[in-house]
């Protein structure tokens, strides 16, 4: 990854923003406890390992970190929330599995 924009989403080499939001997808959804409400409520120690799990995937300009760490936190909580939501659907609001 050479440049980030001012959301934080890294705009070239073209091919890394859908690397980007794939790994942060991967990682929200293994990182972080669905037992948790809400995304603000998960534990720092959880969203630590969650970005250095990201680190370890990307090569990034050091003075874009603040910027890359929020967008891509907004990425993982969004994955997150949609893999909560796709539990539910599935385990307990679905009349084909009447008792989970």
């Amino acid at each position: 990854m050479t440049a980030v924009d001012a959301v934080g989403l890294p705009t070239s080499p073209r091919k890394t923003l859908s690397r980007f939001r794939s790994i942060c997808g991967v990682i929200g959804r293994q990182k972080f406890s669905i037992l948790q409400d809400d995304i603000k409520l998960v534990p720092a120690a959880e969203k630590d390992i969650a970005w250095l799990t990201f680190k370890e995937s990307f090569d990034y300009p050091a003075e874009h970190e603040d910027h890359l760490r929020r967008a891509a936190f907004k990425v993982m909580g969004n994955a997150w929330k949609n893999f909560k939501t796709k539990l539910v659907g599935e385990f307990v609001y679905n009349p084909a599995n009447p008792d989970p």
